[in-house]
């Protein structure tokens, strides 16, 4: 998918320092006193009134700055539709389970809320590579963005849905696209850097596969580096290996503490980074903090979600100060976390006035146009057909931080859009 799947591969599938794992109840929305009429106990964590949905959470460890905001920004989804009636009359429910920022904890997570009987899970994690196996046996939904490994993409896993949509199961592969490439010529990019954490396989194969679709643009990819260590600040070496390859622009596909790192530094020792481009950033946290604020000027960000005045974006807005009293620019945590219980409503409406989970598995695949609201930038395919496959499309929104705001690039706000190359089909 290009940059547009880096982006969140980049949030990092990667192996960081064990911690405990701990669990908990979100808070309740409210439960129907009367079940509609015909509504049955169908599924593990369905009840004529109620249906409950496990979240597997990673707010503690190295990536803990991406997801802090993940659960709240699904709750708040649940909240809303909770409002409208749920779904056939069930009120929503979420169970909470903190993977602790651990590989291994993440199965034990997953086993927990199985053993809790969540009809469905969302991935509010960088590590459900650890227990995808473990879900798919289960035959249990899942829900997420995608961007930890290759386990979406793969068969016989077609029980995992992401909001990026079906693609090759090789995050390199999915990489070769004409999107980024010319979004980076259009802004008079030359010679680019593609930078990647060598723990994290998503995050070094994306950093990999734009450099060979920068090439076969007519860029030069003057300098690669896929073994920084993960969440490394240390970055004055890689930077002056960048200036020394006479690099103009720069692919960032790690965290937020290297991307600013590598900003800050370069423009400490007289790197001028025309086209810097940062897979995570983007948000509200960058424009309160007065230091990253100064580092980001002049940086591009894949931006999450559409332009700020759209509609989409505005009604997002709005329902997080409402149900969440969160008021500011949401970025990757709040973005992804709405956006996936959005897909898990989706899917519970057409599973069925008694869903199972293989109904919203096999209905959920009849959907093959699904754009969260307009919130996701181009639609997604969720059909078998199209599983383990390029789409003939991807599209990415782009941001530009000028003074103290996120200026849409283009000026029209309208998404860059690429098609696959030779190789990433």
């Amino acid at each position: 998918m290009g940059l547009r799947t880096v982006r969140a591969a980049a949030v990092v599938g990667v192996l960081v320092i064990a911690a405990a794992a701990c669990s908990s109840s979100s808070k309740s929305s409210g439960t129907a006193s009367n079940a509609p009429s015909g509504n049955k106990a169908s599924a593990p964590g369905v009840s004529p009134n109620s249906i409950d949905i496990g979240f597997m959470s990673s707010v503690v460890g190295v990536a803990a700055p991406n997801f802090i905001n993940y659960s709240k920004g699904a709750q708040a989804r649940i909240d809303q539709q909770n409002a409208q009636g749920g779904v056939n009359g069930r009120q929503l429910h979420m169970t909470i389970a903190d993977d602790g920022g651990s590989v291994t904890q993440n199965l034990t997570a997953a086993q927990s809320l199985a053993n809790k009987n969540v009809f469905g899970i969302i991935a509010g994690t960088p590590f459900l590579f650890s227990s995808y196996r473990f879900l798919q046996q289960q035959g249990i939904p899942v829900v997420g963005g995608g961007y930890d490994g290759v386990e979406w993409n793969q068969q016989p896993n077609t029980n995992m849905f992401s909001t990026l949509g079906p693609n090759v199961p090789d995050f390199e592969k999915s990489a070769l696209n004409t999107g980024g490439p010319s979004f980076l010529k259009s802004q008079g990019a030359t010679n680019l850097a593609s930078l990647g954490y060598g723990i994290s396989p998503s995050s070094s194969a994306s950093a990999k596969g734009t450099a060979d679709a920068a090439k076969s643009q007519g860029l030069k990819a003057g300098y690669v580096n896929t073994s920084i260590p993960f969440g490394g600040v240390n970055v004055t070496p890689v930077v002056l290996d960048m200036k020394r390859a006479g690099v103009d622009s720069a692919w960032l596909a790690m965290d937020n503490n290297t991307n600013f790192a590598i900003l800050a530094t370069a423009k400490q020792n007289g790197l001028n980074l025309k086209v810097p481009i940062a897979a995570t950033g983007y948000g509200q946290s960058v424009l309160d903090d007065p230091n990253a604020l100064q580092t980001a000027r002049g940086a591009y960000f894949i931006a999450w979600g559409p332009p700020l005045d759209s509609t989409p974006e505005k009604d997002l807005r709005a329902a997080l100060q409402k149900y969440e009293g969160f008021s500011g620019i949401p970025g990757f945590d709040w973005f992804e976390g709405w956006t996936n219980m959005d897909l898990m409503i989706k899917g519970l409406e057409v599973a069925g006035q008694n869903p199972t989970r293989q109904s919203f598995i096999n209905n959920l695949h009849n959907v093959s146009s699904y754009d969260s609201g307009g919130l996701l930038p181009n639609p997604v395919n969720f059909s078998l057909a199209a599983f383990g496959k390029a789409p003939p499309k991807t599209c990415n929104w782009y941001a530009k931080l000028q003074g103290s705001s996120f200026v849409p690039v283009p000026s029209d706000g309208k998404p860059v859009c690429g098609t696959p190359l030779p190789g990433g089909t």
